[in-house]
């Protein structure tokens, strides 16, 4: 019995469940057919991205067009500097207007952005482009005294007969199993949850 109505369930709507994807996405569906798709090489955007990768690395991404160096006439090498809240950090020649680096240090919880330009004839930097601001990752766990945590494991029943002394009547003829089962039902859980001895 329980078999046909598995096997119903899936090739009616390929689901097994009666609510069908496009309810569920609130978008009807559509199946499409696989096409290669030919990811563009260059975007001919000026564009400068810094994503973190853990707390020693980061990835940084470029693109600068040929009108932005016609317009400040400026010819490669450019520099990518790095910078967190106190000042520069790392410095690297840049020789492509497409590309991407990682930087390693210890970046740990701080704020880091880039910046990618030239040195002008006084040999100061010019920026042509800055990228987004960017908080490092910890290398440490956050601990909070607001935050509880349980194993299933450890007082689970407890917290369960914690829960039924508050909520449900007891009674010397309702079993402790009872108690579950009924706790079980009222939370229409009963297929998810096992009763604990």
């Amino acid at each position: 019995m329980n078999e046909e109505v598995i096997s119903a369930g899936l090739t009616e709507d390929s689901v097994s469940s009666k609510i069908s994807l496009d309810y569920t996405l609130g978008v009807e569906a559509s199946i499409q057919k696989c096409e290669d798709i030919e990811i563009p090489h260059r975007y001919f955007r000026n564009y400068l991205t810094v994503l973190p990768v853990n707390v020693r690395a980061i990835f940084v991404y470029w693109e600068v067009t040929d009108s932005l160096m016609k317009q400040n006439g400026v010819s490669f090498p450019l520099i990518l500097k790095i910078y967190d809240e106190s000042g520069e950090l790392l410095r690297f020649g840049v020789f492509e207007d497409l590309g991407s680096t990682y930087a390693n240090a210890y970046w740990n919880e701080k704020g880091i952005f880039a910046e990618l330009g030239y040195l002008n004839e006084n040999d100061e930097f010019i920026s042509l482009i800055s990228s987004n601001k960017l908080g490092m990752p910890s290398d440490r766990l956050h601990v909070s005294n607001s935050e509880t945590w349980m194993s299933k494991q450890e007082n689970f029943e407890e917290i369960i007969k914690a829960s039924l002394e508050r909520d449900m009547p007891t009674s010397s003829s309702i079993t402790k199993q009872m108690q579950l089962a009924l706790y079980d039902a009222r939370l229409n859980t009963l297929s998810s949850f096992s009763i604990l001895r």
